[in-house]
């Protein structure tokens, strides 16, 4: 009947299992190819609905500044490239893939488009940005948003398709289950008659076999009340079934007690937390053997040793000795140990033990780390081994002075593993360790104390250097009678004195006699540190006054209780300063007086500082007041601000730029400037801004105008007086070549009076000539 049965529920659960194989494929590939793929296209279309479409407007609304969008858009594009990725290696239908094709199309465009936005948002193009806002983000819904949502419609299709295909699997499985669990049972009940009839036998052998068991388990509970150990069964959840005498002795509980419990009620909770009971012990013929700590009924701990084997009728027999004396003596040995370890190490320097043959027995962790040797490189070394062989001689001194003494101190270098050499201070004492004859050691290193005395020698010298060629002004001033103990040649240059004129001397020496109380306070007070003074008074050796700052600290020196100074002479500077303060407040007269108006800009244009005359001109032609922080974009003329910024980069990089300017006025007339851009810089050449000069050169353009008018008009009367001049010069020149042909006539017959009358007539034509020239002359002139 058992095999008939489980040959139905195999072959039930082979054609159940092959079925909920389909519906388990169906379900993964509903989640892997369809949930899956529809967060990732999520992702995408909020990325781009999210951070990348709105990064432009959000930029323009001055909601995010260029950085910040640029930033988004390049994380925001990083997601999309991932998940459009991952999705298009999931499994993908025949129309799923032709609509992949296309997105991937349209999403190449797009990345163009969103490039050509991270590189206006990386150069800050204002004019760019608003192009790109006009031509992409005012067109309608955006081409890749619409094919992520189509894809997106896709999968939800597809996930419904392969729903409906895991419900016809369903109701096609429960019809085929109910016929085969049918059959079964028909099959079953005809078996049933012939089992019961075999059962009946069963029980004719059950009582046999009952007297042989009652005899054995009289046996064996004789053995389990006599034993000197706890022994106990528990069943597969861990419950008492039996216990012997031993087992409530050890436990303070009775027998009816226990067998009440549960076994993790009679062990230590601690422990279970860290070591819980593994129940239903299932290694049957290999005992296991461990250790646990049990719970007195009084509820005092103690550790037992169990025996754990497996027992018939599927329980657990375990037997249990109280270990408790064995341990507090393992403890205690271990206690021993690690106390002498935590002392041996914790000593300074070295420890070493060492037998008659200089074999070390014992070390401290101080030792492997100084000579770079681990413990059992060092178990095979003797003593010679880790010492610098020059040193021989003096560590067989000391062992001979150990010998007659008892004790030996001695400078030797131990010898590291590497080949240095480190001097140690060494100490040896006879003791009996093991039953032997040993040598106890210890060891100092007492190279930082070499280190240490020679820096100290070189900090004499190094203070005494720099104390002597300091070019600041150094005193030493006793407190107990302000006398000068120590000076520095700087100090007695610059009040005057000589250096041993200086010693011994009183501070109030130094001080005019008014200001002598305070100078007293000033020492009566304990320093604990360095404070720097206010500026005082001083008086150099011929009665001169000075202006001095200084830093003062009380030090012991030579046990004596001296307040170490230095004075810096600060009298030019505050010349210096008041001269300062007078060009600064002369500047601040200019500016507020010019006729020029002055602004300072920071890297980024922003107004930092500006006078009236500045204040004046933004108000008059921009109709802005102005204010520290001004963004020159916010109000600059947009038709002139792509020039102007071009002007300021070339500013900004350390050039000047000189330029005119005019601005139309509303009643027709035209005022004009004359702008100079020059950058400001530090001390080292660094460009922290720039420096716009304005003033108003409207008088000298119109005296431009009004001279080029003028010289037009001369030039004018210079061609008209040219051309006058022509004719009346072709006009005289007739007369006077006809005078020159009777000339040469009258040559030859002086006497011929006709020739004298031509003469004459051509003389009265010339003379009308020249008279008629100076009356058009006149005329000009007058007109």
């Amino acid at each position: 009947m058992l095999l008939i049965t489980a040959a139905s529920l195999i072959g039930i659960g082979l054609y159940g299992s092959n079925d909920l194989k389909k519906m388990n494929e169906n379900t993964r590939t509903l989640y892997a190819d369809r949930v899956l793929c529809m967060q990732q296209l999520a992702n995408m279309r909020f990325e781009y609905t999210s951070d990348i479409l709105p990064a432009a407007l959000n930029v323009k609304n001055h909601i995010l500044s260029f950085s910040e969008a640029e930033k988004r858009i390049k994380k925001a594009r990083m997601i999309i490239d991932t998940n459009w990725h991952n999705y298009k290696h999931t499994f993908l239908t025949p129309g799923e893939d032709s609509l992949v094709r296309q997105t991937d199309v349209v999403k190449n465009q797009a990345d163009k488009v969103y490039a050509n936005l991270g590189s206006i948002l990386s150069k800050e193009d204002t004019l760019a940005l608003n192009r790109f806002i006009q031509k992409e983000l005012s067109t309608g819904p955006v081409p890749i948003v619409t094919m992520v949502t189509r894809l997106m419609e896709l999968q939800a299709r597809i996930a419904k398709e392969i729903s409906n295909s895991n419900k016809e699997i369903y109701q096609d499985t429960s019809r085929k289950f109910i016929l085969l669990i049918l059959c079964s049972l028909i099959i079953a009940v005809s078996l049933s008659l012939y089992i019961i009839k075999n059962i009946k036998d069963l029980f004719k052998e059950r009582l046999a076999s009952n007297n042989i068991i009652k005899h054995s388990e009289e046996k064996y509970r004789s053995l389990l009340e006599h034993a000197s150990d706890a022994i106990y069964l528990v069943d597969h959840k861990g419950n008492f079934t039996e216990v012997n005498d031993s087992m409530c002795k050890m436990t303070g509980y009775s027998r009816k007690e226990l067998l009440q419990l549960n076994v993790e009620e009679v062990i230590d909770p601690e422990q279970l937390k860290t070591d819980p009971v593994i129940h239903g012990y299932n290694q049957p013929g290999q005992p296991v053997i461990r250790e646990r700590r049990l719970i007195r009924k009084d509820g005092k701990v103690f550790d037992v040793e169990i025996n754990v084997k497996m027992a018939a009728e599927n329980k657990v027999l375990v037997i249990a000795r109280d270990i408790t004396d064995r341990k507090r003596t393992e403890e205690l040995i271990l206690k021993e140990k690690q106390l002498s370890d935590a002392i041996i190490n914790s000593l300074p320097g070295i420890f070493y033990l060492r037998n008659e043959n200089g074999k070390l027995l014992r070390w401290n962790r101080s030792l492997e780390i100084v000579t770079g040797y681990s413990a059992q490189e060092i178990e095979g070394l003797v003593v010679r081994d880790m010492l610098a062989r020059e040193d021989f001689k003096i560590l067989d001194s000391a062992a001979e002075k150990v010998d007659k003494g008892g004790y030996a101190m001695a400078e030797a270098r131990i010898k590291t593993k590497g080949g240095a050499k480190i001097p140690f201070l060494l100490t040896g004492s006879p003791i009996i360790y093991e039953n032997q004859h040993c040598l106890i050691g210890t060891g100092i290193d007492i190279l930082s104390r070499i280190k240490a005395e020679e820096e100290l020698r070189l900090s004499e010298q190094k203070y005494k250097l720099l104390f002597e060629s300091n070019p600041s002004p150094l005193w030493m001033i006793a407190k107990d009678n302000l006398s000068v103990i120590a000076v520095n040649n700087a100090a007695a240059n610059l009040y005057g004195y000589t250096k041993d004129e200086l010693l011994n001397l009183s501070v109030t020496a130094f001080r005019p006699d008014e200001d002598l109380g305070k100078q007293m306070e000033g020492y009566n007070v304990e320093l604990d540190g360095s404070i720097d003074y206010p500026i005082v008074r001083h008086l150099k050796k011929d009665g001169t006054i000075i202006f001095v700052q200084t830093i003062a600290q009380d030090i012991v020196f030579e046990g004596r209780p001296v307040r170490l100074s230095l004075t810096n002479n600060v009298t030019e500077r505050l010349i210096a300063e008041e001269s300062l303060k007078k060009s600064e407040a002369n500047l601040q007269t200019i500016l507020k007086t010019t006729d020029t108006a002055y602004a300072l800009f920071d890297l980024e244009l922003k107004a930092q500082a500006f006078n009236q005359k500045a204040m004046e001109f933004v108000k008059h032609e921009y109709y802005h007041l102005p204010k520290k922080g001004d963004s020159l974009a916010d109000f600059f003329p947009v038709d002139r601000f792509p020039q102007f910024v071009s002007f300021t980069r070339n500013v900004l990089k350390g050039n000047t730029i000189n330029y005119e300017i005019d601005y139309p006025q509303a009643d027709g007339s035209v005022i004009w400037y004359y702008v100079s851009l020059f950058p400001i810089t530090n001390d080292s050449k660094q460009i922290l801004g720039m420096m716009m000069a304005l003033y108003d050169i409207t008088e000298r353009k119109n005296a431009e105008h009004d001279l080029k008018s003028a010289y037009d008009r001369i030039q004018s009367h210079i061609n008209s007086i040219k051309d006058m001049a022509w004719k009346q010069s072709h006009l005289i020149r007739s007369p006077l070549a006809n005078l020159k042909g009777l000339a040469e006539m009258l040559k030859e017959d002086p006497s011929d009076a006709e020739v004298l009358n031509f003469i004459q007539n051509e003389l009265d034509r010339m003379d009308s000539i020249i008279i008629e020239m100076g009356d058009v002359s006149d005329y000009d002139v007058s007109n």
